[in-house]
């Protein structure tokens, strides 16, 4: 037997005694609290429940519960709530709309911060009870969209992602699932599926990813290096750095276009990287002839990286550019390849900022 039935069991039993002990003539005593109107007013909803008890009555029924629910977790007794609606499922496994009460119950332990709680009911809901269509959604949809994000274990994880999209593919972001099943196949190690998984989600450029706001851009990165393995990639970034600025200073052309990002590298203006979208990316023809600027300018390069840079990207200034814009930023990010781990977390020379900071 699972500690959290355990938990229920002797929640039950409690309720039991408490009901003996206060020597109670209906069942529900023990629910009857609030203020004096809440009290009336609970009292006249389980005597309803009482007279709707015949089987046939589940929809009547049911606008009571929901409503005895309502005033329970909103005089502050939602313990009480959850005991109340888990308790009437045990008692009536047969009444149809047993997976909804749960589902209430499961919503109030998510917001007690319960989580083991609600995840344990979310997952016997969907496991155990029938779908049922409410407000304008489905109690599984719900149930999927709770649980993919309490479960730890990614192999569970990906068993749900994948019903959303069999099963609920008019109802959900299937941009935002794809994304996040590809990232859970990468925790996995299984690369091929991820990478077939990152290719459904560019078929949405406008989804939206919270937490991601740069998603669509660094997917076409990740599907492009896993296509063509990133050999120009450096452990270390100062030593990144250290050779392109050598690479400036000599005017070595070669050294340069060797390191240089072979996917996904772009030359814009900061004003450029502002407005536009960010899978819309420009790749200048000023690179394919970045030899040309270099050998007609007297290229000054900064000793240290732009105060900007951080442990994921980082900006080196060179200035007196032979071009319209003399300021030049070179940037370069972290490398996030899984297939090899001694590429996954080194650098790359990405791309090429023109123009003064904003």
């Amino acid at each position: 037997m699972c500690a959290i039935h355990r938990n229920y069991l002797v929640i039950v039993a409690v309720f039991c005694v408490l009901c003996i002990l206060t020597g109670c003539a209906g069942q529900y005593s023990y629910f009857i609290v609030g203020s004096q109107d809440e009290q009336n007013r609970l009292k006249e909803l389980f005597t309803l429940l009482d007279v709707y008890k015949k089987p046939a009555n589940y929809q009547e029924r049911f606008v009571i519960i929901s409503q005895i629910s309502n005033l329970l977790y909103n005089s502050g007794n939602t313990h009480k709530q959850i005991l109340f609606l888990t308790t009437y499922v045990q008692n009536n496994p047969e009444d149809v709309y047993s997976g909804y009460y749960l589902a209430l119950a499961a919503h109030t332990y998510e917001l007690l911060d319960e989580t083991k709680f609600a995840k344990y009911y979310y997952k016997k809901i969907f496991h155990n009870y029938p779908d049922l269509s409410f407000k304008n959604t489905f109690l599984h949809l719900l149930c999927l969209q709770k649980l993919v994000t309490m479960i730890k274990r990614p192999e569970e994880r990906i068993a749900y992602y994948k019903e959303l999209i069999e099963n609920y593919s008019n109802y959900v972001n299937l941009g935002e699932v794809y994304f996040f099943l590809a990232r859970t196949y990468e925790e996995l190690g299984e690369w091929d599926q991820a990478l077939l998984t990152y290719q459904q989600f560019l078929k949405y450029p406008n989804a939206e990813i919270a937490g991601f706001p740069d998603a669509y851009h660094n997917v076409m990165a990740k599907v492009e290096l896993y296509n063509v393995p990133p050999t120009w990639v450096v452990s270390d970034l100062n030593v990144l750095v250290s050779r392109i600025r050598e690479a400036i200073i000599n005017k070595d052309t070669d050294l340069l276009y060797f390191y240089r990002a072979k996917t996904n590298f772009f030359a814009m203006t900061w004003e450029q990287k502002k407005y536009v979208k960010q899978e819309q990316f420009i790749r200048s023809r000023i690179v394919d002839y970045l030899g040309g600027f270099l050998y007609q300018s007297s290229v000054v390069v900064a000793d240290e990286l732009d105060v900007d840079s951080s442990s994921q990207e980082a900006y080196l200034l060179t200035k007196n550019w032979e071009y319209d814009k003399r300021t030049w930023y070179f940037y370069f990010r972290r490398v996030e390849y899984g297939p090899d781990p001694e590429i996954n977390g080194g650098w790359e020379w990405a791309g090429i900022f023109f123009g003064e900071k904003l």
